[in-house]
């Protein structure tokens, strides 16, 4: 194990230059823009199609297949369409491995017939301007909607719950904004916090006071981002305390998101048939330098992940070049010709607050 400052220096490092890539969780803000000038249903149903399978790729043609439109709650009781699809479409949909509790036919069709009932019956007073209560703040309305669907839809979880309200965040149908790293249960962002601070306590336990440690813990990381111009939400830092610790295992990088969708993509592109959208909305929102498609790669580099664990440096496509890398070795990775690319500025809390004002 590295001692804290070395861990603090190369999670900052990571949290950097993953930013820069458009992360963390890059495919959430696709889901966003495509559901921008949707109505606030759909644009949910397009979420949860997406975090069923939590991939971009597979979440489309889901909701491509399945439009809002029929999923009224008549329908859903008498003839499921969402089974037909399903079944007969089983062997073209990829699912990513945190989606295991509903990857199998009986239970992915379960999973999306709840969400479409709570889309239908509870979504409604959270959403519709009609009936969601304004005297919320952002926080409370993010606990209720989470209590919610927890309650109501089968087979999320924690993780699953996070990406969706994550999702729901981001698309901006009403403000929201997580109140906490949602410590019971996290188990591997607890672990990381306590590496960095050198605190084994702030592992395990959910009295009031250890979950205060903890909450204090992550407001103090989050003030030593801001203080060296990193600014990082709620949800970003959960992310990235979870993602710099499977960084130190050899299963992480920056811009592995990214990478990551390409599989996805080409098992539903030979089965479905090709979906230009997917690139060029990509080509929209991150950085060409960040895209394999633009730069001759076309999966998940997972050699990059030695780069933390066997060699002491966070990699990035925005300093070095990786065709070259390949060639002189991740111990000496050469950097890019010419001035380095500036990605996206860090992303504030109140990333869409001019849609409130």
């Amino acid at each position: 194990m590295m001692d804290s400052l070395t861990a603090t220096k190369l999670f900052w490092d990571f949290v950097k230059y993953d930013r820069m890539t458009g992360g963390p969780d890059t495919h959430l803000d696709m889901i966003a823009h495509m559901s921008k000038d949707m109505d606030w249903q759909d644009g949910l149903w397009l979420a949860g199609c997406y975090v069923a399978v939590y991939n971009v790729p597979t979440g489309y043609r889901l909701w491509e297949a399945l439009p809002w439109s029929r999923m009224s709650l008549p329908w859903l009781e008498e003839h499921s369409q969402i089974a037909k699809f399903v079944e007969a479409n089983w062997s073209g949909l990829s699912f990513r491995r945190e989606r295991r509790a509903v990857r199998s036919i009986p239970k992915l069709i379960r999973h999306l017939e709840s969400y479409a009932r709570w889309l239908t019956t509870n979504a409604p007073y959270y959403f519709d301007v009609d009936r969601l209560d304004h005297r919320l703040g952002a926080e409370a309305r993010y606990q209720q909607i989470w209590d919610n669907l927890d309650a109501s839809v089968w087979g999320l979880g924690r993780y699953a719950l996070m990406k969706l309200l994550e999702t729901f965040t981001r698309q901006a149908y009403v403000p929201l904004s997580l109140p906490d790293i949602r410590p019971i249960g996290g188990d591997s962002p607890r672990e990381q916090l306590s590496e960095l601070y050198s605190d084994p306590s702030l592992q395990r336990g959910n009295t009031d006071r250890q979950l205060a440690a903890v909450a204090e813990k992550v407001g103090h990381l989050r003030w030593s981002g801001r203080n060296q111009g990193i600014d990082i939400t709620m949800f970003q830092a959960e992310v990235y305390l979870c993602e710099f610790k499977q960084a130190t295992k050899y299963n992480q990088y920056p811009g592995r998101a990214l990478d990551s969708e390409f599989g996805h993509y080409t098992k539903t592109a030979e089965y479905f048939g090709e979906w230009p959208d997917f690139f060029r909305i990509r080509k929209e929102l991150y950085p060409s330098w960040a895209l394999g498609e633009a730069n001759g790669w076309s999966q998940r580099r997972d050699e990059l992940g030695g780069c933390i664990p066997d060699h002491g440096y966070v990699w990035s496509d925005a300093i070095y070049d990786y065709e070259r890398t390949a060639i002189s070795g991740l111990a000496n990775p050469v950097q890019r010709d010419g001035p380095l690319p500036d990605g996206p500025k860090p992303v504030c809390e109140c990333r869409y607050a001019e849609v409130y004002a």
